[in-house]
């Protein structure tokens, strides 16, 4: 038919899913963990941290597992679908899990330069969680 009379069908004209390996996906998730790192932060510190946080270790057995029934901290089940491990870290989407002892110093590395409320929320809402 003629192409003013032919109406391509959308879904005939997807590309073809394209599968990625195992390094390619483990490289991507190192890369999203490193850039949710807060700059004035080292990757290694929250790692450190996260390592003998107990709330993470409880996260990270978890999504391990998939045995969400025994997690004793009832506040991520509604995103735990969202949470991945990489490390010792705890990612929700492309935002680091802060540790608790880490959170009192992210909002002051936050809260630098007096940025302002709006500002400030940006900051730590596009990096942690």
């Amino acid at each position: 038919m003629p192409g003013p009379k032919n109406i391509a069908h959308s879904l005939s004209r997807l590309l073809q899913p394209q599968s990625f390996s195992n390094s390619e996906t483990e490289e991507y998730v190192k890369f999203v963990a490193k850039a949710a790192t807060p700059v004035a932060m080292i990757t290694c510190d929250v790692e450190r941290v996260s390592e003998g946080d107990p709330e993470l270790q409880s996260l990270r057995k978890c999504i391990l597992t998939g045995n969400w029934n025994q997690c004793e901290f009832k506040e991520y089940l509604p995103v735990r679908k969202e949470l991945c491990s990489i490390g010792q870290r705890v990612l929700r989407g492309t935002r680091t899990v802060i540790p608790k002892k880490l959170r009192q110093q992210v909002l002051e590395i936050a809260h630098e330069g007096h940025p302002g409320i709006v500002s400030m929320k940006q900051r730590l809402k596009c990096k942690v969680w």
